[in-house]
């Protein structure tokens, strides 16, 4: 079981069918109906993160949420599903493209920037740094730099998007 969810969204176990065609236990988290009606599912994966403390180097238990499509999740016998909660999105969500044979991938995190309507009056930053992939974030957002996302966050002019962590990704405080 994945023991580093909040309590409030820890899931019900599922069997995730990984790229390579090898099940692994994962955190169902909510099931997504999209906009074209297709279902996917958030699902919760515990990794192991390389975490540097002065000179002592250690590893420990990392969540990563993921968006799939329903048919590579697989029932865990014995597991009540009936409490997954279940979301509808209003619009078709930002899906990874593959670059192109030959295509060079630009260093660092894979960020996102997406900008938000502001009012006259208000004090969010009206930008929000997303992990490239996020299933929170739109499908027009403009691919940014680390530096670039670094200096929107220390200087007040974009939060980090609170499912995907982005900021974590950056070794940013948040």
């Amino acid at each position: 079981m994945v023991d580093t969810w909040p309590e409030d969204e820890t899931g019900a176990e599922v069997w995730l069918q990984m790229p390579d065609g090898a099940p692994i236990l994962a955190q169902l988290l909510a099931w997504v109906r999209e906009a074209d009606g297709a279902w996917w599912a958030e699902v919760g994966l515990s990794l192991w993160a390389r975490i540097e403390d002065g000179e002592q180097l250690t590893a420990e238990p990392y969540p990563v949420r993921l968006a799939v499509p329903h048919h590579l999740l697989d029932a865990v016998e014995g597991v009540d599903y009936r409490r997954v909660p279940r979301r509808t999105v209003a619009r078709r969500l930002t899906h990874h493209r593959r670059a192109g044979l030959g295509a060079q991938p630009e260093a660092g995190p894979r960020l996102v920037e997406q900008r938000l309507p502001r009012g006259e009056n208000s004090t969010d930053p009206g930008r929000i740094i997303h992990r490239a992939g996020c299933w929170v974030s739109g499908s027009d957002d403009a691919t940014i730099s680390a530096v670039q996302a670094r200096t929107l966050l220390a200087e007040g002019e974009a939060a980090s998007c609170p499912a995907c962590e982005a900021a974590r990704l950056l070794e940013f405080p948040q």
